[in-house]
């Protein structure tokens, strides 16, 4: 990821409740070499209003921020605001620069073609772990005269993308780009379609560690693997000709990693009487 970030021309630092020791730990163990900054008394987690009032203010763990990213261009200017809606989860690095900067993941890519369209598809990164917020891409070209109908064609079949349902991820709202407008001069209408290349994207959040265990006993190992399905269907048409339409179900194939849950700091001892 730092060549990634190196060649977009990024800047990363980053903030936690934790100490300077922590933070200094955690550092050496996984080769950081960008600021992390230590806020333990929260000033700075409570100016940008982040602070986690899930946690009480009468417990220890009281004024951890809630995991969000700013993307903030040169001139200081909050461009964008990562924000995860549960504590436990995290958008991967990944992720955001496939979102926000139009990077293009060295993943497995697959690929479906038919008579009038190709699709070639792919996620964010292909290790994910539980709470992870990652992107797939679908990048469709659709071939010479061929033209789909976009979200919101009334009385016609648009392209759609669903994904089936699982208790190892959910997946949110599908983005698709803006449409450009056909006007069907026999019929006097004019309808949103998609021509030529376009590219749709789809965060998923991967489930909590206990949807990713193999079975429902406490302290199950973890699944090796997932597969993320979803049904990609459209119906092309070109001049003169609206074909059959058609669907087909695309599968991503993810590893299962696991957190690291190594304390940095031990806890102290009890004294023995």
């Amino acid at each position: 990821m730092k060549d990634a970030y190196a060649e977009l021309g990024i800047g990363i630092c980053a903030i936690s409740r934790d100490t300077r020791e922590i933070l200094s730990k955690f550092a050496t163990k996984k080769n950081i070499t960008f600021p992390l900054l230590a806020d333990p008394d929260y000033r700075v987690i409570s100016a940008f209003g982040i602070i986690n009032h899930e946690v009480p203010r009468d417990n220890k763990n009281y004024g951890i921020a809630n995991p969000v990213q700013y993307i903030v261009d040169p001139d200081g200017v909050v461009r964008e605001k990562v924000f995860a809606e549960n504590y436990w989860e995290r958008v991967t690095q990944e992720s955001v620069l496939a979102r926000y900067y139009g990077w293009n993941p060295e993943t497995r890519t697959g690929r479906f073609e038919s008579n009038q369209l190709v699709v070639e598809y792919r996620a964010s990164q292909e290790t994910v772990r539980a709470g992870n917020h990652i992107t797939l891409i679908l990048d469709v070209k659709l071939k010479e005269k061929m033209h789909v109908y976009a979200p919101g064609a009334e009385d016609y079949i648009p392209l759609s993308w669903e994904l089936k349902p699982s208790k190892y991820y959910k997946g949110l709202e599908p983005e698709f780009p803006k449409s450009e407008v056909l006007y069907l001069e026999a019929l006097n209408e004019k309808l949103p379609v998609y021509t030529g290349e376009f590219r749709i994207v789809q965060d998923v959040v991967i489930g909590t560690q206990r949807a990713l265990r193999t079975s429902e006993e406490e302290g199950a190992p973890l699944v090796d693997k997932i597969v993320i399905e979803g049904v990609f269907g459209y119906q092309a048409c070109d001049d003169v000709t609206c074909f059959i339409p058609q669907e087909t179900t695309l599968k991503f194939e993810m590893k299962v990693g696991h957190h690291d849950w190594d304390r940095l700091v031990k806890p102290p001892q009890a004294k023995k009487k």
